[in-house]
């Protein structure tokens, strides 16, 4: 495995090391910041590239069109397009993708018999879908394709082939069914309304939940599942893009601008907006 010392959260896998066909590399990303940096178009030639998103949000772009994913959400590019972050820079989340050779004439791909090869051929170009509501259990599975990947046994190949195809599984059967995501719930719909209502009030989870009529507990899975975001990073989501517009069309100061939005002082206001934006505030409003 291959880790990546510029960024301490990323980790990749080669699968031309276990001879595993038509398999290229799995990677494992951690964003705790908004990077900056964008990510720069780029076709994988005759390759697939699968994102699954398990935490927070990115914007990408395939062949000029606007994607916005959260999540939960998987994310696919076909073979040969042109795809990237736009002007965006790679935000604050967490995710894995995977690349992999498939054309709609490979034939026995990972080395499956025929049967299971075409199966998964077709339900991957059939609709050319791009963007999908995942499962969790898509997380669990890559992560145990590094777990696995990292032992010593004699068994290690044949284990990590094995998760492998528990998550073609798991993608076609996801396919099949034909998710996408729903507009929010009417319980979670007043919830982001006091949200934007109430973004320079100190909302606490618990006055969420209430808002909700739910308790906590069920409250941050609900919401999560809809939004695809936490409670807590949404409403500092909403902050950050009212900052934003303060910034830009008002001569209120840093402080005037953390008190305005709630923040417990401008440092803590310049903390949070560099970690979601990847500048200060101080570098955007110059900007």
């Amino acid at each position: 495995m291959k880790e990546h010392p510029q960024a301490r959260t990323r980790q990749t896998i080669e699968f031309e090391e276990l001879g595993v066909p038509h398999l290229l590399r799995l990677g494992k990303v951690e964003f705790a910041a908004n990077t900056q940096s964008a990510l720069e178009p780029h076709i994988h030639p005759n390759q697939f590239e699968i994102c699954y998103h398990y935490d927070g949000r990115q914007h990408y772009e395939v062949e000029g069109q606007g994607f916005e994913t959260a999540s939960g959400d998987l994310f696919l590019t076909y073979p040969n397009e042109l795809h990237g972050s736009g002007s965006s820079g790679e935000e604050k989340s967490k995710l894995f993708y995977l690349i992999f050779e498939l054309m709609p004439d490979t034939g026995n791909f990972m080395g499956l018999e025929p049967e299971l090869s075409d199966f998964i051929r077709d339900a991957l170009y059939a609709g050319r879908r791009r963007q999908i509501c995942g499962v969790p259990a898509f997380r669990e599975a890559l992560q145990r394709v590094f777990d696995l990947y990292e032992t010593e046994s004699p068994f290690r190949k044949a284990r990590v082939y094995g998760a492998m195809v528990e998550f073609f599984y798991l993608l076609t059967e996801t396919l099949r069914k034909n998710p996408s995501r729903q507009a929010v719930s009417p319980d979670i719909a007043r919830v982001l309304e006091l949200m934007e209502s109430g973004v320079s009030q100190k909302l606490t989870v618990q006055d969420m939940a209430d808002a909700a009529c739910l308790s906590v507990s069920h409250f941050k899975r609900k919401f999560k599942a809809e939004t695809g975001l936490s409670p807590y990073d949404c409403l500092l989501r909403q902050k950050i893009s009212l900052a934003k517009e303060m910034l830009r069309h008002t001569r209120l100061s840093m402080a005037e601008i953390a008190y305005e939005l709630g923040f417990s002082s401008s440092q803590h206001f310049a903390d949070i907006f560099k970690q979601y934006t990847g500048q200060t505030p101080s570098e955007y409003r110059r900007g």
